[in-house]
C-alpha cells in the first residue's frame, strides 16, 4: 500500500468532512459506467447525454511554478459549473460548484501539460430539478508527484447517502494518492486521460508537436537555385539548402522557435492553378520561396511578408531562328499563338492577361494558354523546343538560374536537378523575348505560403521575420547568395548597394541593351 503522510492524511479528511456534512441520506446512485471519453480531444470534451452532478476535489499537484485552469459545465440538473485555479501554497484557491442548464465541457489549459487527470461520473436520465449547490476544496500536497486527480461523483434527483458519499470519496482519495506517487489509477467507474500539451503551432501528422515553442515544417523542392537546391559537400552533406533554407533558420533562434526543412515536389504546395495536395492535407505547415501573385494563389493560401523585394519579374521565352531572330517578335499581341505556363509555378497563367508588352504597352489577348500535364520548368520547356508552343510565360530569370556551366554550379554549391541539355543553347536556340515584367505580382519572394487561415504567417513567421530582416545576419545570408540588391536593406547593407544597376531580367525590354544571342532580345 502506499505512504499516506500525515499531512495527506489531514488535508483528505477536510475534503471528507466538507463533502459529508453536505449531504443528505437516502437512496444509493446507480452504478457509474465509465465517461465516453473515446474521442477525447487534446483541449475540449462536450457531455451531450443525461444529467450530471459533479461534486469532488483535487488531489495533488503539477508543479511548484504551475498555473492552469479546470472549467466544467454540467447539463440540465445538475451541479454544473465548477473552476479550479491552483496558486502556490495549500487552500490558496476554493473552487465554487453552481448550478445551470447548458450543455457541458470540459476545457484545460496551463502553463504545464496536465498528466493523469482523472474523471469519474455517471450519465443518468435528463433530471427535472435541481441539486443544491455545494463547494469543494482544492487539497495540494507539497510532496506529491506531478499528477491532478478530479473525482467528480454523480447524482440525479434522488437523495445521496452521506455514507456512501464519504466512503466512495475515500476510495477516490487513496486512488488519487496512489495516482500520484505510483502513476496508476483503476476504478470501474473513471477513466486516465493523458493529456498532450498546449499545441503551439497547427498539428502535422506524424510529428510530435512543440512542447516548450512552436515547430515549424518548411518544404522546398530542389531545382530552383539560388532558392531551394541540394547542398554540395563540403559546404552540405547533400541536404536540402538555398536562401529561403537560410533564412528560415537563421530567424528560428531569434524569436524561440524550431524550423526543421524537408523537401518536397513543388506540385505539393502549389500546382494545375490550385493548392497542392501534400499543402492542402497538412503534411508539412508552408512551403518557402513562393512569389505572391495576384489571383488564384490568394482564393487558397497565405503569404508571409516578403524576403525580397519584388525581384521577379515575368518574361516570354521563345525560340531562335536559324538567322538568330525570335520566333515571337517583340511587338506582337500574341494573337493566335500558343503560350506555355509553368505548371505549378510562379508567374501563374491568370498574370499573362494582367502584364503588358513592354515595346507596346498594350495588354497581350488572343493567345492560347496551354498547361503541361507535368509540373515544373523543364515540362513547359520540352513544348517550347519541340515546337508544340510558341512561348512560354516564365520568370524572366529562370535561363539565368539554370545554367549549368560547372563553374557556376561550383560557386554556388548547386547541384542540378533539372535537365541541363534541355536548358543549354540560351541566346543560340531560345531567348527571351519580354522581360521585366512585374504587373502579375503583389510582392517579391516571400519565405512561407500555408493554407489559408491557418494563421501561421501573421502569428508565427512574420513576428520572426520583422526582427531577423533587421539583423547583419540576413545581410550575410543575402550576399552569400547574391541577393544583396534584391533584399530589404537595413543598416547593415553598405550605402553603395542603394546605386547597384538592376539585373538584365529586372530591366524591361524597351529598355534593354542587349541583344538575342546575349538572351535577351530587345524592341526592334
Amino acid at each position: 500500500m502506499p505512504h499516506l503522510s500525515t499531512s495527506f492524511l489531514w488535508l483528505s479528511f477536510l475534503l471528507l468532512l466538507n463533502l459529508c456534512i453536505s449531504v443528505s441520506a437516502s437512496a444509493s446512485p446507480p452504478s457509474c459506467p465509465p465517461l465516453p471519453f473515446d474521442s477525447f480531444q487534446p483541449l475540449t470534451h462536450t457531455f451531450s447525454s443525461g444529467a450530471q452532478s459533479l461534486v469532488g476535489g483535487i488531489l495533488g499537484k503539477t508543479s511548484s511554478s504551475s498555473s492552469y485552469t479546470v472549467v466544467l459545465t454540467g447539463l440540465s440538473g445538475s451541479i454544473a459549473n465548477i473552476q479550479v485555479k491552483r496558486n502556490l501554497g495549500i487552500f490558496e484557491t476554493k473552487p465554487t460548484v453552481t448550478v445551470k442548464e447548458s450543455s457541458a465541457a470540459l476545457s484545460l489549459t496551463g502553463t504545464d501539460a496536465l498528466a493523469n487527470f482523472t474523471l469519474a461520473s455517471c450519465l443518468t436520465p435528463k433530471a427535472t430539478t435541481k441539486t443544491t449547490a455545494k463547494k469543494t476544496t482544492l487539497l495540494t500536497s507539497a510532496t506529491a508527484p506531478k499528477s491532478l486527480m478530479l473525482v467528480p461523483f454523480a447524482v440525479s434527483t434522488m437523495q445521496r447517502s452521506p455514507l456512501l458519499t464519504c466512503a466512495v470519496l475515500a476510495l477516490a482519495i487513496f486512488v488519487g494518492h496512489a495516482s500520484a506517487e505510483g502513476n496508476s489509477c483503476a476504478t470501474s467507474s473513471s477513466m486516465e486521460i493523458n493529456l498532450p500539451p498546449t499545441f503551439r503551432e497547427p498539428p502535422v501528422p506524424g510529428i510530435l508537436p512543440g512542447s516548450e515553442k512552436p515547430k515549424l515544417i518548411l518544404a522546398q523542392d530542389v531545382d530552383w537555385p539560388p532558392y531551394a537546391f541540394i547542398g554540395q559537400p563540403p559546404a552540405s552533406d547533400f541536404d536540402v539548402a538555398g536562401f529561403g533554407h537560410d533564412v528560415a533558420h537563421g530567424m528560428a533562434p531569434m524569436c524561440g522557435i524550431e524550423v526543421v526543412t524537408v523537401q518536397t515536389a513543388w506540385a505539393e504546395c502549389w500546382g494545375n492553378n490550385k493548392i497542392g495536395p501534400g499543402l492542402q492535407a497538412g503534411e508539412f505547415h508552408g512551403c518557402m520561396t513562393y512569389t505572391h501573385t495576384i489571383g488564384a494563389r490568394n482564393r487558397y493560401m497565405e503569404f508571409s511578408n516578403g524576403i525580397l523585394q519584388a525581384n521577379k519579374p515575368a518574361g516570354i521565352l521563345t525560340r531562335l531562328k536559324d538567322d538568330g531572330t525570335p520566333h515571337i517578335t517583340s511587338d506582337s499581341t500574341l494573337e493566335g499563338l500558343k503560350i506555355a505556363d509553368v505548371n505549378g509555378w510562379a508567374p501563374t497563367p491568370d498574370g499573362l492577361a494582367l502584364v503588358k508588352n513592354k515595346c507596346t504597352g498594350k495588354h497581350f489577348s488572343g493567345y492560347e494558354l496551354v498547361v503541361p500535364e507535368a509540373s515544373g520548368n523543364d515540362a513547359a520547356m520540352k513544348l517550347l523546343m519541340n515546337g508544340t508552343v510558341d512561348g512560354i510565360f516564365i520568370y524572366a530569370d529562370q535561363a539565368h538560374n539554370y545554367n549549368c556551366d560547372p563553374s557556376v554550379l561550383a560557386a554556388n554549391d548547386v547541384t542540378p536537378e533539372w535537365d541541363c541539355d534541355l536548358w543549354a543553347g540560351f541566346g543560340t536556340k531560345y531567348a527571351y523575348v519580354q522581360t521585366g515584367m512585374f504587373g502579375h505580382a503583389y510582392n517579391g519572394t516571400t519565405l512561407t505560403i500555408s493554407k489559408r487561415g491557418s494563421g501561421i504567417a501573421a502569428n508565427i513567421v512574420n513576428p520572426c521575420l520583422e526582427k531577423f530582416m533587421a539583423t547583419k545576419e540576413y545581410y550575410d545570408v543575402c550576399k552569400k547568395h547574391g541577393f544583396e540588391s534584391s533584399c530589404y536593406p537595413n543598416e547593415f547593407f553598405p550605402a553603395e548597394l542603394k546605386d547597384k544597376p538592376p539585373k538584365t531580367w529586372e530591366l524591361a525590354t524597351n529598355k534593354l541593351t542587349t541583344t538575342c544571342a546575349d538572351g535577351y532580345c530587345p524592341c526592334k
